[in-house]
């Protein structure tokens, strides 16, 4: 695969904040391939530790769950094996719209490799030490339903990130801005301060 210079230029920010123990924010406009690169990079990690809890979380619970489909056809895929032969599909558990499974040679959790969910869905879990918000901010919760931003904020600070593990645990931020107020933008305010 050849990516792009935005591409690489994400993945080397995504490498310098996880090096230097930040969570990574990418803001970047609709159509340039954020979403592609978000999978690739969540199933890379996973690649690199099979122990690695993960949850995807996006606006809506069917990009979630396009998401992961996607995440499952390149863990399947025979370029991937390739490349990390040992990961494998969780012994005796079903891949599911919300959930995938990989065998955890180190680990005694009943948690999900990925568990995929909508910003404001159900289905929390407990701990990870990755969180991938993947598009959360929408036309729909940002723009057309503005009474809806401050909930999505809520819900990201008091669900969702009450779930990264608070020493070991990584964040990454991929979105498009679509407001000032919207949640991409709190956090970009917040990571100023």
């Amino acid at each position: 695969i050849t990516m792009a210079s935005l591409h690489i230029a994400i993945h080397a920010h995504i490498e310098y904040c996880r090096a230097h123990n930040l969570h990574a924010m990418i803001l970047v406009p609709y159509g340039h391939g954020k979403s592609v690169n978000a999978v690739a990079r969540l199933t890379y990690d996973i690649g690199r530790d099979q122990n690695l809890r993960a949850k995807l979380i996006c606006g809506i619970e069917d990009d979630a769950e396009k998401r992961l489909t996607a995440c499952a056809t390149i863990l399947k895929s025979v370029n991937y094996r390739a490349v990390f032969p040992d990961v494998r599909p969780g012994a005796g558990k079903k891949w599911t719209g919300g959930e995938i499974y990989i065998d955890r040679p180190a680990s005694m959790s009943l948690e999900p490799t990925i568990e995929a969910r909508a910003v404001l869905g159900e289905g929390t879990g407990t701990r990870a030490d990755f969180i991938l918000f993947d598009d959360v901010v929408t036309l729909k919760n940002a723009i057309l339903e503005p009474g809806v931003r401050t909930k999505v904020i809520e819900t990201v600070e008091n669900v969702w990130m009450k779930r990264i593990d608070p020493q070991h645990g990584f964040i990454i931020w991929i979105s498009t801005p679509w407001h000032d107020g919207d949640a991409s933008n709190y956090y970009l305010q917040q990571a100023k301060r």
